[in-house]
């Protein structure tokens, strides 16, 4: 039940945030969540051009990202539906009368499955996401330290360039700083706690419920 909390949090929740940050100016920050859409969010009324709010990938030329994290949405939501059944048939067997071996071993398998389709996310995204940035451009500069050079990362610079950190005065600082988000670890949590019910389910012994001996009767 822990695990299916969780891994529902997670699909609800930001994966990857960047976060760029102008001395006397605005922090605009950037989170991509599982889905078709990401959150693009300002410290101050007004950025200029910058579009705000709930944008879809396609919109923000980010095609591949959002290829990425609609894939990502889809296996969430089959672990969610796995392990809420799993869920479901455990309590019902602590409310009932027995477990047989055949639906405990369809709990154990059903499980593992929702472990490994939150676990499978977390690796991809860490895994192919630079890849997919790559690939979109974005607007984003290559040149490392960059988001399109690592999954996470820090650069800085003032009056000069540092990776996707640009100032062209020394008495303007721009630092940025990008990697996963709160979903993206929920999903680690979550995939840990559902391999723990798989390993503990493996170990239970199931439960036959007792029925009376032919022609066995009550006694007054």
């Amino acid at each position: 039940m822990v695990g299916f909390v969780i891994v529902v949090a997670s699909l609800v929740s930001g994966w990857w945030a960047l976060t760029v940050t102008t001395s006397g100016g605005p922090t605009v920050t950037t989170v991509f969540a599982p889905g078709s859409q990401y959150q693009v969010s300002c410290s101050v009324s007004g950025c200029g051009s910058l579009r705000s709010g709930s944008l879809s990938y396609t919109s923000g030329s980010l095609g591949a990202v959002g290829n990425l994290y609609e894939a990502v949405q889809v296996l969430l939501i089959l672990s969610v539906v796995l392990s809420g059944l799993a869920a479901a048939v455990v309590l019902a067997g602590v409310f009932g009368r027995s477990i047989p071996p055949r639906r405990l071993l369809g709990i154990a398998l059903a499980t593992f499955l929702a472990f490994l389709l939150a676990l499978v996310p977390v690796v991809a995204v860490a895994g192919f996401q630079t890849s997919a940035l790559d690939q979109d451009g974005g607007g984003i500069p290559s040149a490392a330290p960059s988001p399109l050079s690592s999954f996470w990362g820090s650069c800085s610079a003032s009056g000069g360039s540092d990776g996707i950190c640009f100032s062209g005065s020394t008495g303007t600082t721009v630092s940025a700083n990008w990697g996963p988000s709160t979903g993206w670890a929920l999903a680690i949590v979550g995939a840990l706690i559902l391999f723990l019910g798989f390993v503990a389910l493996l170990r239970t012994r199931p439960v036959y419920e007792r029925t009376p001996a032919w022609g066995a009767s009550d006694r007054v």
